[in-house]
């Protein structure tokens, strides 16, 4: 089977190097940062991008119908195959297809068929095909839009006493500030559920209160009353 993942597709147009047409159509998606951080393969992933877009456009009703015609005559099919319904059944099964996978398929089942191919047998052979190649116009595009992470540079970062500094007026103007001031003021009210006593607080509220100080520990035998 020659796959598209051994060579790239063999056109005027789209002639990339085996080490760029390995990391598109091959391999993990982790070639992609491979890729992006060789700034020639990334030049060259951008110069062939839309290429590769270009090859991945569907082929067709009436490519469809000249890419099979070899079949027609080496299968032969007489009158039918000069029915335009005959045709219809192919064309929308296979009318999706990048030519370049129908090619490839119908060179693949010329050398193994034995009978004219249903739809379906042409395009189980194209489909490797087609997503090999849709696959390395998805990376190429992605590569070439790739931005570096932008680092902090020495410049814009701020020198070590400056940052000393700052920590230090910080803790000058925090100096004395009761900052859970607010917190232990803040009134506490009881869930519309909770169980309340005759203060009308709920013992959470309560604990809660206790554990800040604001209200004074509940006597042991007012529980035991209660």
């Amino acid at each position: 089977m020659s796959a598209l993942t051994v060579t790239p597709p063999n056109t005027t147009t789209f002639q990339p190097s085996p080490e760029l047409w390995r990391l598109l159509a091959t391999g993990p998606k982790e070639n992609l940062s491979e890729i992006a951080q060789v700034p020639a393969l990334k030049a060259e992933a951008a110069s062939c991008q839309r290429q590769l877009e270009i090859l991945c456009e569907p082929a067709g009703a009436q490519v469809v119908i000249g890419a099979l015609a070899p079949l027609v005559i080496v299968f032969g099919k007489g009158a039918e195959a000069e029915s335009p319904a005959f045709w219809r059944v192919y064309t929308d099964a296979l009318g999706d297809l990048p030519r370049i996978a129908l090619d490839r398929a119908v060179s693949e089942y010329q050398r193994t068929g034995r009978f004219f191919p249903k739809p379906a047998e042409i395009r189980d052979l194209a489909r490797p095909h087609a997503e090999v190649l849709r696959q390395a116009a998805y990376r190429a595009k992605q590569a070439a839009e790739h931005q570096p992470e932008q680092r902090m540079s020495d410049a814009d970062r701020l020198p070590a006493e400056k940052v000393q500094a700052l920590m230090a007026d910080f803790a000058k103007r925090m100096e004395g500030k009761d900052v859970l001031e607010r917190t232990r003021n803040r009134k506490v009210r009881p869930a519309p559920c909770a169980r309340v006593d005759e203060t009308g607080m709920s013992a959470e509220a309560r604990a809660l209160l206790e554990r800040q100080g604001t209200i004074k520990p509940k006597p042991a035998h007012q529980d035991q009353a209660a």
